[in-house]
């Protein structure tokens, strides 16, 4: 009989093992830092269908304020894993940067941006991933508070 107890809680152990989506590759990986997204009214992202691949996608960033509105060229990704997010590890050596510039938006327009994301993050695996960027009015109070849009989107 104690075999069988024992047999039983290595099955279940690796039953358990087997079901979750955690790979050794993600077990390292930082938890998200941005909580608030999409907090500016009027303002949104998303991903443009049929665009993305596993080393880029185009965005469209769409501006319904009523103001003008400014973002540059940085942004971030991270992946959904176990229902939390996780920041996608930066693969390049070395210093790496950002052209700073910011582009404008004005109130009833949009703008569609590519994201070409190999160069710093390498080719994406299959999974769920979302991409952040920060964007303020263009004239305002907000640029004390980093703001971020988001849109989500899913490698297959």
């Amino acid at each position: 009989m104690t075999k069988l107890h024992i047999l039983s809680g290595v099955l279940l152990m690796l039953l358990l093992a087997g079901c979750s989506t955690t790979n050794a590759e993600e077990a390292d990986w930082e938890p998200s830092e941005v909580e608030d997204v999409n907090t500016l009214e009027g303002v949104s992202m998303k991903v443009k269908e049929g665009s993305v691949t596993s080393k880029g996608a185009i965005v469209v960033i769409k501006n319904d304020s009523g103001r003008e509105v400014m973002y540059g060229n940085a942004y971030i990704l991270e992946k959904k894993v176990n229902g939390e997010w996780f920041e996608v590890p930066i693969t390049v050596e070395g210093e790496y940067g950002f052209t700073a510039i910011g582009y404008s938006i004005a109130p009833g327009s949009s703008a569609e941006k590519e994201m070409e994301w190999d160069w710093l993050y390498g080719e994406l695996n299959k999974g769920e991933y979302r991409i952040l960027k920060g964007i303020n009015y263009s004239e305002s109070e907000s640029f004390k508070k980093r703001n971020y849009l988001s849109a989500e989107f899913t490698i297959k």
